[in-house]
């Protein structure tokens, strides 16, 4: 059995009920004696059949994901269910002025079920039927979608289905008086006719015509039905501001501003709110302007902005003639976004500094999904219906596109799109786009600087190349931290050793910034992982909050190593202060017995590779014979004691400890 619309406004015996779709159906299979009815089915006029998107051939990802959602959406019957139309029709039977009439008009209800490509005869052939039988308005809507070559004739059509209402109402007055003319099927088809006439006239570029049908619509009727994405109050704001009436635009939007969360509503008035920003220049065009709505729209509906700025053409696939989409906020299918695409084309087009504006945010999302590859930080219809080519050469097509980018838009954790670039770890982007490009290695918005993030993902070849670009170890973005304490807080020894070696002395005598590496260590959130401080199962913020999870095998008492063989010690009022506030936690114990030991001034500060005599070829620990591959170490403060680890060093240690310095 098919299902009814989503988002439904259900009543069972005309009380509202919060049943489903299945509920219902079993209500009509099981108690057929109940009236049960779905409101707000077919609320405007369907596209007719000869409407296409565009011209262009079905090529692209996105253009066959389109014709697959007309495909799919041409198996659904406008009315899913039509034992309400029968029922609603008996109940309201009486309003007609003849039986004849009633008959006349539920056989075109009945008939919007071939208003397919495949059985528009049908229809045609229904509607004239009923116009023989009792001339009637939904006859004309019937043959405004179906026979129809062209919006004139279409328009003709609704024109001559609105004589008809004397024919058929009886009540006509009272009802409009009463602003409830959808609550009455003998005058739906008399409403129809003008949401036609409005839309046709719209689509002739007739806007001040079309406005003044809408405006009259709206006056008729006080409800808001939330069914059918033709609705006529979604295209009033767009034909508003193709007449420049941009302030009253956004006032009507305004107005009825919980139709920003409407399904039916949210893109074209998404869209159109945040064109009025660009247009009264609440947006400024030339820096990234945060926060900006139009920004968070096109971020989410990114095929709008392809289409809109050429980047695709629309193509030759019918408008279908009912969708079906979640009612989840800022999801929508390809089908909607191409919609709007299709009606605002020329309104976007019409203000250059919109389409400006448009075209360099396009490249924006562009280079971001293609650098973010192994992020969730961009669209997935972007990423798979547009960019399935994540190459370097494709990265470069839109950085040196005329537009440019906007280098200081936000992404991760609030930083440049830079960073997204040394997430990949690419000695060639990062290159390209700071040499090339001339983008700056860090921004006053940047939650990270590119290489904190470096430091912080654990991004060896983009540090390196940061640096050799002249990145500052020591920069500090918003977050407060610079790339060597965040290396510390992660547990990302082996980078944080690499980096200390790239620059040597870059925290020489600089005890701040060596107090403020081992405050991030001892007070990283990510410890906890492979302490098993707490029961089984939980795991660490970054673990539970972000798609990159660190190393496993990250071991921060090897941190201690590092910064240690460096010679960076904590200030000794840190140090104090570090035992009093961890000596409870079990996670930090044992980095803190490792800390105390390098703080005793007689403490093997390090442990390095040496030639070992075919006498001394043991480790004093375990025994392990050294090879090549893995040589033994030498105890640095007494450089006789050799070791294969360091483990087996700190083993040793207490008794080592009393001949050591000897």
């Amino acid at each position: 059995m098919s299902r009814p619309p989503p988002q439904m406004h259900y009543t069972l015996n005309g009380r509202d009920t919060n049943l489903t779709a299945k509920d219902m159906e079993e209500l009509e299979k099981n108690h057929p004696s109940l009236i049960v009815q779905y409101m707000g089915s077919m609320i405007g006029t369907f596209p007719s059949l000869f409407e296409t998107f565009g011209d262009a051939p079905v090529t692209t990802p996105a253009h066959i994901q389109l014709q697959n959602e007309y495909n799919i959406n041409q198996k659904d019957e406008p009315f899913e269910s039509p034992t309400e139309e029968l029922r609603r029709f008996d109940s309201d039977s009486n309003n007609f002025t003849t039986n004849d009439a009633f008959i006349a008009t539920r056989s075109c209800v009945r008939a919007y079920k071939y208003c397919t490509l495949d059985k528009k005869d049908i229809a045609i052939k229904q509607a004239r039927e009923s116009i023989d039988l009792s001339p009637n308005c939904e006859a004309y809507n019937l043959l405004a979608l179906c026979e129809a070559t062209n919006y004139d004739e279409a328009l003709a059509f609704y024109r001559q289905g609105q004589t008809m209402i004397s024919k058929v109402s009886k009540s006509l007055k009272r009802i409009l008086k009463q602003k409830e003319p959808y609550d009455h099927h003998h005058v739906r088809g008399y409403f129809r006719n003008l949401i036609g006439e409005a839309n046709a006239l719209r689509k002739l570029k007739r806007y001040k015509e079309a406005l003044e049908v809408y405006k009259k619509l709206d006056q008729m009727d006080k409800y808001h039905y939330q069914s059918g994405y033709v609705h006529f109050r979604l295209n009033v704001p767009e034909t508003m501001m193709y007449l420049d009436q941009n302030q009253q635009a956004l006032e009507y939007m305004q107005k009825r501003s919980e139709n920003f969360n409407n399904f039916a509503y949210a893109i074209h008035w998404m869209f159109n709110k945040g064109l009025i920003e660009i247009i009264t220049g609440k947006v400024k065009t030339e820096t990234f302007p945060h926060g900006a709505y139009i920004n968070t729209v096109l971020s989410t509906y990114p095929l709008v902005a392809l289409y809109l700025g050429d980047r695709l053409a629309l193509p030759n696939v019918h408008i279908p003639i009912c969708t079906r989409q979640t009612r989840t906020e800022f999801k929508s299918t390809a089908t909607v976004q191409a919609l709007y695409a299709r009606d605002c084309y020329d309104l976007w087009h019409k203000h250059p500094r919109a389409l400006n504006y448009l075209q360099k945010l396009i490249n924006t999302l562009a280079v971001a999904c293609i650098l973010g590859e192994k992020t969730n930080s961009n669209s997935w219809l972007l990423k798979n219906l547009y960019l399935p080519d994540r190459s370097v050469e494709t990265l470069k097509n839109y950085t040196m596109d005329k537009h440019g980018v906007f280098q200081e838009a936000c992404f991760r954790m609030g930083s440049s799109i830079l960073c997204e670039a040394v997430l990949l770890d690419d000695k060639q982007v990062l290159n390209h786009l700071v040499k090339e490009c001339k983008w700056k290695l860090s921004l006053p918005q940047d939650g990270l600087n590119p290489i904190q993030i470096a430091a912080f993902y654990n991004k060896k070849v983009s540090l390196e190349t940061l640096i050799d670009l002249g990145a500052d170890l020591l920069s500090v973005g918003r977050a407060g931290v610079n790339a060597l304490q965040a290396a510390c807080n992660q547990g990302n020894a082996e980078l944080l050793d690499f980096a200390l070696d790239k620059k040597p002395g870059v925290v020489t005598n600089n005890q701040r910034v060596i107090d403020g590496m081992y405050t991030n260590l001892f007070s990283s959130y990510v410890i906890t992982c492979n302490a098993n401080e707490y029961k089984k199962g939980v795991v660490c913020q970054r673990c539970q909050v972000d798609t990159i999870k660190h190393d496993k095998n990250i071991d921060f008492c090897e941190v201690l190593v590092v910064m240690n063989k460096h010679g960076l010690k904590p200030s000794t009022q840190l140090f104090a202060s570090l035992k009093t506030e961890y000596a409870h936690r079990n996670s930090r114990k044992k980095m803190l017995a490792l800390l105390e030991t390098f703080m005793n001034s007689k403490a093997p500060e390090q442990v390095v590779p040496v030639q070992v005599s075919d006498d001394e070829e043991k480790c004093h620990t375990c025994s392990k014979v050294e090879s090549e591959s893995e040589p033994l170490r030498r105890c640095t403060q007494c450089m006789r004691t050799k070791y294969c680890s360091r483990e087996c060093q700190v083993e040793d240690w207490p008794q080592h400890k009393k001949t050591c310095g000897q």
